[in-house]
């Protein structure tokens, strides 16, 4: 669903922002991309922690994959800081983004800072006070939380659960001895029936949650899941058979590598119902089991296009076993700006 709303002014667009992003941001660099006279999307960075020609390449990089897009705007949220038009630290990165923009064949609308003193627009050189933004566009959403990292910390749960979680686990390592992965495949012949609860309820029994962490802790059995929970048991299905031909010597290339974010794009209340299923999971688990579940988090995070959320999930996964692989992967995709082609609204959309 779409929604639309006009912003009249800078002030109006500044209210707006938090609504559009479903959080308020804080220490952050918002490039509002538009075509004509209308928004097309909304990317957040931190503030730069580089060079800014070397921040504003990586932007840029980002908003040129927006085919329509003609123009754009920024906010720099720099709420630590007192700046004012004629004495301000991030007006490099300002200049940085324009000429880049220019460059590009976008312009450049406006810059705006918002301060700690207050904000101002590279338009007209005045320190507003903060009460001039007013309230967000009522569009029926949730209230904005309250920065890009909220949300983060997981449930809590009942100790006694947990040993019981513990147990469990024990108990499945203890039957599965020494099997194979095709061996353990063939014996739960149900495994996407596991897979598919955890889209369907943000809690199962201790027997049921037990299992599905077993299997996510296995990399192969893990990717097999988030193939399921990104589309359907069929590719799942597609996914869980490459995986054991590849442990056999004799894979097939995909044609397409998903936990890459390439193909078409996943069903996102698919995701965010999995999500939602891993917080819980891992905030059942502990010490080393904890890393699959939160690595899977960190992976469904930026697929839904909220690294900044994945970041800190993938961090959380590298305390609980330092050289996690998916943990690893997510993280470094993070760090380097990379989205996933799905979250680019002219590519890959799925048929």
């Amino acid at each position: 669903m779409t929604t639309t709303f006009r912003a009249h002014s800078a002030a109006d667009l500044l209210s707006a922002i938090p609504t559009m992003a479903g959080y308020n941001p804080a220490d952050s660099v918002v490039v509002l991309p538009f075509a004509g006279s209308t928004s097309v999307g909304l990317f957040r960075f931190d503030l730069p922690v580089m060079q800014p020609q070397q921040f504003a390449a990586s932007a840029l990089g980002i908003v040129c994959r927006l085919e329509e897009t003609t123009g754009m705007i920024v906010v720099i949220y720099a709420g630590n800081t007192v700046a004012t038009p004629l004495s301000n630290p991030f007006a490099p990165v300002a200049d940085a983004l324009r000429v880049t923009a220019d460059a590009c064949g976008i312009e450049l609308g406006d810059v705006i800072t918002v301060a700690q003193n207050g904000w101002f627009s590279e338009a007209d050189d005045e320190v507003h006070a903060h009460s001039e933004i007013g309230d967000g566009p009522d569009v029926g959403a949730p209230k904005p939380k309250a920065n890009q990292s909220s949300g983060t910390r997981l449930p809590r749960v009942d100790a006694g659960r947990m040993r019981e979680m513990r147990a469990e686990l024990a108990r499945l390592d203890e039957a599965s001895g020494v099997e194979a992965p095709r061996e353990v495949a063939e014996r739960l012949v149900r495994m996407n029936d596991v897979f598919e609860a955890a889209v369907e309820a943000q809690r199962g029994s201790v027997a049921g949650d037990a299992l599905l962490l077993w299997l996510l802790s296995r990399p192969s059995f893990r990717d097999v899941a988030l193939a399921q929970w990104c589309y359907d048991a069929d590719t799942a299905e597609e996914v869980l058979e490459f995986q054991l031909d590849f442990l056999d010597g004799e894979p097939e290339p995909p044609e397409a590598l998903f936990l890459m974010g390439e193909g078409p794009a996943p069903d996102a209340d698919r995701l965010r119902a999995a999500l939602r299923r891993m917080r819980q999971l891992a905030a059942c688990a502990s010490g080393r089991d904890r890393a699959a579940p939160l690595a899977c988090a960190a992976w469904l995070s930026w697929a839904l296009g909220m690294s900044t959320h994945a970041a800190s999930y993938a961090q959380k996964a590298l305390r609980a076993q330092p050289s996690y692989g998916l943990a690893q992967i997510v993280a470094t995709l993070c760090a380097n700006g990379h989205l996933p082609l799905w979250a680019f609204p002219a590519e890959n959309r799925r048929r």
